[in-house]
């Protein structure tokens, strides 16, 4: 805490912040700054600013339940590339493998992991839906979605991708399966219509 007040303070005094007291709510000119003030404590995507991407083959060995995560991994690495950006903390699909390796089954990742244990680790599911529209409105909200998919475009069973953001050129996808990024074209440029 003592380096954390350190490092502010040199911030604060080689770039002195300029406040406009009046466009702030519930304050006064005569409120003092402190660091608490200043640093928004939660999540400040410093170290990840992007969310990372993870590839289930890196860790193909890995078990996560009965399985190795290369062949039932998807959710539980989607679920890492989340966590790693949310919590700004380094959370490897071996780290949540180890401690949900209950939510794999036959099928793969139980989805009730996606709304159980991100309270666990410090952020929260704003909602599951399961309408496109819904879920691309969120997206252009700037909330980053896990993705199930079904047959089809991205797979010929199931697969869950994370999609982290909507702009003019597409969405921005990161996938956990290293195949697809020589299967599906699209990877290549990182956007999808």
């Amino acid at each position: 805490e003592q380096k954390l007040r350190d490092f502010v303070q040199k911030c604060l005094d080689e770039t002195p912040i300029r406040i406009t007291y009046s466009a702030i709510a519930l304050t006064s000119e005569t409120t003092a700054l402190t660091y608490d003030g200043v640093l928004y404590k939660d999540i400040a995507h410093e170290r990840y600013p992007e969310i990372p991407i993870y590839l289930q083959q890196d860790f193909g060995n890995t078990m996560y339940g009965n399985y190795k995560l290369r062949s039932h991994g998807c959710g539980i690495t989607s679920l890492a590339m989340l966590s790693t950006y949310m919590t700004d903390t380094e959370l490897t699909p071996p780290i949540l493998c180890e401690r949900y390796g209950s939510y794999c089954s036959d099928w793969g990742t139980d989805y009730t992991i996606f709304r159980r244990e991100p309270p666990n680790m410090g952020y929260y599911l704003r909602d599951q839906v399961f309408d496109p529209d819904v879920a691309l409105a969120a997206l252009e909200d700037g909330y980053p979605l896990i993705s199930c998919q079904m047959k089809g475009y991205w797979t010929s069973k199931a697969h869950y991708i994370v999609v982290e953001k909507i702009d003019e050129k597409g969405v921005q996808v990161r996938d956990s399966n290293i195949y697809n990024y020589r299967r599906v074209p699209a990877h290549i440029t990182d956007r999808h219509t």
